[in-house]
């Protein structure tokens, strides 16, 4: 993707009353978002998305924007069950501009509830790294202030799987 324009985080700014002359760290988790949501709906993704809850978000700014194109990796987190059988799985996705790491987030969500004990943790999908889950373009429609000033979309795209 490339990098927003002065233009485009100058009415980032003011949509959401952020200091001018500035990217807000805020405006970074529209794209991170928008790679995690393409993530999870892939077919490889294990988990529905109706019922996951975002439990934790972390960004962390390693160095200022620059012009030109960015590149945005993301990886998936299968963490262990829990006592209860609760899985969560961790969305972590960095940004780079020739190779210079700018960004990195990481999202946790609650991907399936425990059942108190009930179901074996056997029968859950085994803990480890997904690589494999893909992405998938996203519609390009913008429905709130901050998706208008930049042109990236914060809604849920008509074919998400529930």
């Amino acid at each position: 993707m490339e990098a927003p324009t002065r233009v485009e985080c100058e009415a980032y700014n003011a949509a959401l009353d952020f200091a001018p002359g500035t990217v807000a760290l805020t405006w970074w988790y529209l794209p991170v978002q928008r790679a995690h949501l393409a993530t999870m709906l892939s077919p490889a993704f294990p988990y529905r998305i109706a019922g996951m809850v975002h439990v934790e978000n972390l960004l962390v700014a390693h160095a200022p924007l620059p012009a030109g194109p960015l590149r945005l990796s993301t990886r998936i987190d299968i963490l262990p069950p829990s006592a209860s059988g609760a899985v969560l799985c961790r969305l972590e996705t960095s940004v780079s501009a020739d190779g210079t790491p700018l960004l990195t987030c990481s999202s946790t969500y609650l991907a399936q509830r425990g059942t108190g004990g009930r179901r074996s943790a056997a029968a859950l999908p085994q803990p480890g790294r997904r690589s494999d889950a893909g992405s998938s373009p996203l519609p390009q429609d913008a429905t709130t202030p901050a998706s208008q000033a930049t042109g990236i979309p914060s809604t849920w795209p008509a074919g998400a799987r529930a």
